[in-house]
């Protein structure tokens, strides 16, 4: 077991080193310069001038013409490496390693911002997805340099320890012991605090989640409304209230837990190793009168030097174990295999789309025992346009999420063109749709970027003004200064455009006309607009996709009336198909949802 859990710290900890390797290379000839450097060079230099510096003094002391001149040139080399020291380390603290490292955090994100690409979306529903998502993006390029840095971390060590070891070759073996005492008794409080540490991060990481939560509500505009017209801000107040309660509740339980054993570990270094190691020394001196003061002033600085590196050594192996606690959760993230998933035989679809099948497709959530979609069977056919219809909760935006491959089938199978889903590549199935979702959004981007959800460039603007027309928003583009070069939110320009809610609709129904794709899918997204403009929105979307596939859902049925075919569901079922004459001459449940409907208009 201890083999097996060594080789996994190791394992992780390489994991994160490679990114270093691949992404900043320079930096891996830095470190490995400053270990050689810094660590054997600089630590000879001390360790030897220091000796012949008092060498040179007692000799002064004793000659009867001294000559300063050697003394002085040995000062003035010390200086010299000193300098050198200095600049060194405040070009690359203040210059080198931030550049680096911000290179490598931008690499990381992308990593990681092309993961979360790729994860299902039920993820979104589990929170530890979420923490573990939170702590990789805030801690991966931080991990990665760590778990690099100790393996010149460990080398500079060993070379530092081989220099104090060249030199003082007469070292005083007690003084020695006494270093090694304290070294382990720190050794084993470190490793003790590592695990205190580590249990403190994992169990505040959510609690911070929480905090964070409740700052966004107070700062983004989303719930501006809400809180000045409702006694919402006592509750959010009293949850954050709470949450900082239990944020110190475990940060006191990490303080009582470190408290006994910091006091322990500073005790055995800087109060028994002062006294005992400056009692034997004034032994030495004074009574066997086997050490002189200069000896005495080396044998100091080489067990400091000692006490120095072991402790850095032993720290080196504590925090290797430490960082594999929390690369873990990075390599946990980052192994995730979606469960949305194409076989590795699957080849990209180049031909028309042609027809649809859903064939005994069930449906639930990882989390629950319940079907949402039960034994769902029916066929969409090239330029059909299909309306899905029924209650709150009766699966219509989950049936829409198994069309676009964004959830995997419980049970059953999807075909497209007769072809198995999983045998066709997930980007190019995906890219035969455009879709609207009831829960949009918008970037902080420019218009133009808000409708095309990719680059703008000027031999695309006509199919963006076009598009917008279409979406009956010509008249407040005409207002808007920048034209469709207008940024969105103010979210990070003040001149940026606030829009309401259906001039937000229109924008993102406006991605459909200005993408050329053969199937568009709606999710209600009109739901802002009035019963007028949307059925003419509808009616100008119909008339658009003439030569395209559509499935919209739409809690208004007026406008289901445009459509060749009805899908009627309810609990998880579809258990009406037909036209809006078919169905209406079946007096089942569209019929009765369709004149509860007309009844309400004509009040």
């Amino acid at each position: 077991m201890p083999e097996k859990t060594s080789f996994k710290t190791l394992r992780y900890n390489f994991y994160m080193a490679k990114f270093v390797f691949k992404y900043i290379p320079s930096y891996v000839v830095v470190t490995l310069f400053d270990s050689i450097f810094f660590g054997y060079v600089k630590t000879w230099i001390d360790l030897t001038f220091t000796k012949e510096i008092f060498n040179y003094i007692e000799t002064l002391i004793k000659a009867n013409n001294p000559d300063f001149v050697p003394v002085a040139k040995l000062f003035l080399l010390v200086l010299a490496v000193e300098i050198i020291n200095h600049v060194l380390n405040i070009y690359l603290t203040n210059r080198y390693y931030p550049l680096v490292t911000n290179r490598l955090t931008e690499k990381m994100q992308m990593i990681l911002y092309d993961k979360v690409k790729g994860v299902d979306l039920s993820c979104y529903d589990d929170p530890e997805y979420y923490d573990n998502f939170v702590w990789s993006m805030k801690q991966s390029a931080s991990r990665a340099m760590e778990s690099f840095g100790y393996i010149p971390g460990i080398i500079k060590v060993l070379l530092s320890l081989s220099a104090v070891i060249s030199v003082i070759y007469n070292l005083d073996w007690v003084a020695v012991i006494i270093v090694v005492v304290g070294v382990c008794v720190r050794f084993i409080s470190n490793k003790k605090l590592i695990k205190i540490n580590y249990k403190k991060d994992v169990d505040i990481n959510t609690v911070d989640r929480k905090i964070n939560y409740i700052n966004r509500v107070f700062y983004l505009s989303d719930y501006a409304k809400e809180i000045r017209l409702n006694n919402i801000t006592d509750l959010m107040l009293k949850k954050f209230d709470q949450a900082v309660d239990e944020q110190k509740r475990i940060t006191m339980i990490n303080i009582k837990n470190k408290f006994i054993i910091n006091l322990i570990s500073s005790f055995s270094i800087d109060v028994f190793y002062q006294v005992v190691f400056y009692l034997i020394m004034a032994y030495r001196i004074v009574i066997t009168k086997t050490l002189t003061i200069g000896g005495m002033m080396v044998v100091e600085q080489a067990t400091k030097t000692l006490s120095t590196n072991i402790n850095s050594f032993l720290d080196t192996i504590n925090s290797i174990k430490s960082s594999s606690m929390y690369i873990k959760k990075y390599v946990d993230f980052m192994n995730y295999q979606p469960k949305v998933y194409e076989n590795k035989f699957a080849k990209s679809m180049t031909n028309k789309f042609d027809f649809l099948s859903f064939k005994n497709v069930s449906f639930k959530y990882e989390s629950s025992s319940q079907l949402i979609l039960k034994n769902i069977s029916f066929d969409i056919k090239q330029n059909e346009k299909i309306a899905i219809v029924g209650y709150n909760g009766a699966g219509k935006s989950t049936l829409i999420k198994l069309i676009l491959r964004l959830y995997e089938p419980e049970s059953g199978q999807i075909y497209i063109n007769g072809d198995e889903i999983h045998n066709v590549t997930i980007d190019s199935y995906r890219n035969k749709f455009a879709t609207v979702f009831q829960d949009f959004k918008l970037f902080s981007i420019t218009l133009a970027e808000n409708v095309l959800m990719d680059k703008y460039s000027s031999d695309k603007e006509l199919n963006v003004k076009i598009a917008l027309e279409k979406a009956n928003f010509s008249n407040k583009l005409n207002r808007m200064p920048m034209g469709i070069n207008t940024v969105l939110t103010r979210e990070f320009d003040d001149d940026g455009t606030i829009l309401s809610g259906g001039e937000m609709q229109k924008v993102a129904i406006a991605r459909t006309f200005a993408k050329d794709k053969e199937f568009i899918i709606m999710d209600e997204p009109s739901s802002a607009l009035d019963a007028d403009s949307e059925y003419e929105l509808n009616k100008i979307m119909m008339n658009s996709a003439f030569n395209k596939t559509v499935v919209f859902i739409s809690h208004r049925l007026s406008t289901t009336r445009m459509a060749d075919r009805i899908l009627m569901m309810e609990k998880g079922r579809i258990i009406e198909n037909g036209s809006h004459t078919e169905l209406m001459a079946q007096n089942g449940k569209y019929a009765e949802m369709f004149r509860m409907q007309a009844e309400k208009y004509l009040c």
